[in-house]
C-alpha cells in the first residue's frame, strides 16, 4: 500500500514466501553426499574401530562393518558409506547436481519514502524488518561441500534455522540536493560569469546504510570424527552472550598477547560434546548476533558548460567513502582450541576520498 503527495511517496510492502515457493531448491552443497547415517556412524565410533583398515572379509568382520566388494581397501568408516566405491577409490566426495533438498524462507516488512526533484531535493529512504531462514545459501548446480551441517540427514530441521545473511533491521537510502546558488536558483539567481561558475551548479549527495548484525555461527570442528561432517560445541545451560568487548590493542594482536578487554563473549559458554556425541549448538544463533554496521558516503559535484552552445561540458567531483571514519570490528575468534577463543582480533574501515574531473566534447 502507498500514500502519494505532490512530490513524495510513502509505501509499505510485505514480502514473504507463500506455500512451498521456498522449498526444494537446487543447491549441491546441502546433500547427504557420501555420509552414512549418524546412528550407524556413531555405533562404529563407539566400537573403537572407526579407523581400522578393511581389505577383505576377515578385516571387515573384525571391524564390525560389511565388506562392500572385492578389492575394497579403505578405513572402516568408508565401508559404511552409501557409495563405498567412490570413497575407496578417490578418498573424495561425490558431485551432486540439482538435488532439490534446499529450503529458504524470507519474510519482511518494508517501508519506503521517496521524493523526487522538489526544491532540488531527491531522496529515497527505506527500512526493512525481516527474517531469513533455511538450509541453502547458494544456487550452485553441483558441489561436494556439506556447508557445515552436523547431521546431513536432518535438513528439514536445518530449514528452520536462520540464514547466515539474516539481518533483522536495515535502514538505507540516498539523498541528492542541488545547492540553491547561482544562475536560475534561489540565491544569486541573476549571477552570471565568474561568480556563477564558482558558486552555481553544485550538487551534494549522500548514500548510507545501517543494519543489525548477522547471526553468529556455532563453533565448529571442536571435535574431529574421521570422515564425518561438522561437530558443533555444546552451549552451557546458563550461557551469557552479553557483549563484553571493551577495545582492541593491535600491538597485543601482533605480539600474540591475550587481551581480556578484546573479549566479545565468555568462552565458558561452550564446551566440547562427549566423544561420539553431537553438540547442541544451532548452526546459527537467533539470539546472538555479530556486529551491526553503519556506513555513510558523500559526494559533491559540479557540472559546467562552455562555448556558445554549451558544447563543452566539464564535471568536477569529490567523493568520500566512510565519511565519519568509522571502524568495523572483526568477527571474534571461534576456534575453541585457540588461546584467543572469543576475542576480537581485527579491525577495518577508514575514511578515503578522491577527486576527479571529466571533459565532454
Amino acid at each position: 500500500m502507498g500514500v502519494v503527495s505532490r512530490n513524495a511517496v510513502i509505501e509499505a510492502n510485505y514480502i514473504g514466501n507463500i506455500g512451498n515457493n521456498g522449498s526444494r531448491l537446487h543447491d549441491g552443497s546441502i546433500n547427504p553426499l557420501n555420509f552414512p547415517t549418524w546412528s550407524s556412524y556413531q555405533k562404529l565410533l563407539l566400537s573403537g574401530h572407526v579407523n581400522d583398515w578393511v581389505w577383505d572379509q576377515g578385516s571387515a568382520s573384525a571391524a564390525g562393518v560389511p565388506f562392500p566388494y572385492a578389492g575394497f581397501s579403505a578405513p572402516a568408516y568408508m565401508a559404511i558409506n552409501p557409495f563405498p566405491q567412490v570413497a575407496s577409490q578417490t578418498y573424495g566426495p561425490i558431485y551432486f547436481v540439482g538435488s532439490g533438498l534446499g529450503s529458504s524462507d524470507y519474510r519482511a516488512l518494508s517501508l519506503e519514502f521517496r521524493k523526487r526533484g522538489g526544491q532540488g531535493l531527491s531522496t529515497d529512504f527505506s527500512y526493512t524488518y525481516s527474517r531469513a531462514r533455511g538450509n541453502t545459501t547458494s544456487a550452485f548446480d553441483e558441489s561436494w561441500s556439506i556447508a557445515g551441517f552436523q547431521d546431513p540427514y536432518n535438513l528439514a530441521q536445518e530449514a528452520e534455522a536462520l540464514e547466515p545473511y539474516d539481518m533483522t533491521h536495515v535502514f538505507k537510502g540516498y539523498l541528492t540536493y542541488d545547492l540553491p546558488f547561482g544562475h536560475g536558483r534561489r540565491f544569486l539567481g541573476v549571477s552570471k560569469g565568474l561568480v556563477n561558475k564558482l558558486v552555481g551548479g553544485w550538487t551534494v549527495a549522500t548514500l548510507f546504510q545501517y543494519n543489525s548484525g548477522t547471526p553468529m555461527a556455532a563453533p565448529a570442528d571442536t571435535l574431529y570424527y574421521p570422515g564425518w561432517s561438522a561437530v558443533f560445541a555444546n552451549v552451557a545451560p546458563n550461557a551469557d552472550f552479553s557483549n563484553t568487548f571493551k577495545g582492541l590493542n593491535l600491538t597485543d594482536v601482533a605480539d600474540n598477547i591475550v587481551d581480556p578487554n578484546a573479549r566479545y563473549f565468555n568462552p565458558a559458554n561452550f564446551t566440547n560434546p562427549a566423544y561420539a556425541q553431537l553438540g547442541n549448538a544451532p548452526r546459527y544463533f537467533s539470539y546472538w548476533r555479530n556486529w551491526g554496521s553503519a556506513n555513510e558516503n558523500a559526494s559533491i559535484l559540479k557540472k559546467m558548460g562552455f562555448g556558445s552552445d554549451g558544447r563543452y561540458q566539464v564535471t568536477l567531483r569529490a567523493e568520500f567513502l566512510d565519511l565519519f571514519n568509522r571502524h568495523y570490528w572483526g568477527t571474534p575468534n571461534m576456534n575453541m582450541n585457540s588461546q584467543f577463543f572469543g576475542q576480537i582480533q581485527s579491525v577495518s574501515g577508514n575514511r578515503t576520498g578522491q577527486v576527479g574531473a571529466r571533459l565532454e566534447f
